[in-house]
């Protein structure tokens, strides 16, 4: 599953996060995207069934309304805080796991390649890595 601001997309079987990009950038939406189809539900994205959801960007978008009806396994938070202090408390207790933006990064760093990262710039490699006292 994929979401533009303006476009749901989604595919059993995957979704290449690279060549979605550049065909966004070449046809200016995901819609089209080989493979996939659109996502024109009644219900939200987010509760749909998956193993990892990665409500990425937007913050507060997991609240105590929706968190009940969340199927994902696992949350990879990505960044501003996409889920607020009560829907915490309702995942914890339907042991729904999340993991930070940082547990998601040494998670790549860890276990993958920096390229499999899909890290912005080697200077970002390098910082983390650093900071973590791994080579790279």
């Amino acid at each position: 599953m994929l979401q533009l601001s303006t476009c749901f997309i989604i595919s059993t079987a995957g979704i290449s996060d690279l060549r979605c990009i550049c065909f966004g950038q070449e046809n200016k939406t995901i819609a089209g995207f080989p493979g996939a189809e659109r996502y024109d539900e009644d219900r939200s994205l987010l509760e749909e069934d998956c193993d990892i959801l990665c409500p990425c960007a937007v913050p507060s978008v997991i609240t105590e309304e929706n968190a009940p009806r969340i199927q994902a396994r696992i949350i990879a938070e990505g960044a501003n805080g996409p889920i607020t202090y009560d829907a915490h408390q309702i995942l914890l207790n339907r042991n729904v796991r999340s993991l930070t933006a940082v547990m998601v990064l040494l998670f790549c760093l860890l276990l993958l390649s920096p390229e499999d990262c899909h890290f912005t710039s080697d200077i970002d490699v390098q910082r983390v890595a650093r900071t973590c006292k791994r080579p790279i």
